[in-house]
């Protein structure tokens, strides 16, 4: 049997070949991703947790928006919760073949670079949201379980003058950490400035956030997968003036 750590792993793993997959071979990594929580009792427990009674007719017609001529756009939701619930539900949907994936990216992630171009946005828009927040939410499971095992054996062990003894460790923000933190200012600034407010702005807020919390818990697939996004989000969405190669640069030395 495999443990909570494992799964997550397996999952990530999926997961990242989904999103970096060709666009004709998405289906059939949709179905090994969902099969990876379905093999994973926390994975299962999660998601279990957040669909029920989640409204997930109510978030589609919200999260998906159409103009006139039919064009749609997609704006995620804010909650980590209803990230997991939404995106999985959708994945569900997916995999059912309820919804066309090329269809959905046709319509809802258009990109000038093709049918591939529009998978890419997909991807960056949905499948690496959901993949950090999961993997967020089930480590602070894993870690909460860890620590209050340690808790209680550090109980039964410890001594007053063990106590008297421990010290506090400062806390340190790193260069990398900084520099995220600058760059999420500068798109609140921006988007103050901007007359064309659109999603994109809330999209890499979100992906900065996590960011940070990756660089401060340095966690390095975590780190990765959302500098990833960063790239993704810079690449499409050109108003975006990042310096990633000094951001690359300070996240080797925190890796």
């Amino acid at each position: 049997m495999i443990t909570a750590k494992q799964s997550v792993e397996n999952f990530k793993a999926k997961m990242n070949e989904l999103v970096n997959s060709k666009y004709i071979l998405a289906d059939n990594k949709v179905t090994e991703v969902l099969k990876t929580i379905s093999d994973s009792t926390l994975l299962y427990e999660i998601f279990e947790h957040v669909t029920e009674n989640f409204d997930y007719d109510t978030f589609k017609s919200v999260c998906f928006s159409f103009d006139e001529n039919g064009k749609g756009d997609f704006t995620l939701p804010k909650k980590d919760e209803d990230i997991l619930a939404f995106c999985f539900l959708l994945l569900m949907e997916l995999d059912l073949k309820k919804i066309d994936l090329f269809e959905l990216c046709s319509v809802c992630f258009s990109s000038p670079d093709g049918k591939q171009g529009n998978y890419n946005l997909f991807a960056t828009k949905v499948l690496i949201p959901f993949e950090m927040t999961t993997e967020k939410v089930a480590y602070k499971l894993i870690n909460a379980d860890f620590e209050e095992e340690v808790e209680v054996k550090e109980e039964e062990i410890a001594t007053p003058e063990k106590e008297e003894k421990e010290d506090v460790k400062p806390t340190f923000t790193s260069k990398a950490q900084i520099l995220v933190m600058k760059m999420r200012d500068e798109v609140i600034l921006q988007k103050k400035e901007d007359k064309k407010v659109g999603e994109e702005y809330e999209e890499v807020v979100f992906v900065l956030d996590e960011l940070e919390e990756f660089l401060k818990n340095k966690n390095p697939e975590g780190i990765t997968l959302a500098f990833t996004a960063l790239k993704y989000i810079c690449k499409s969405v050109k108003k975006f003036k990042f310096d990633l190669d000094e951001l690359a640069k300070y996240i080797a030395e925190v890796l």
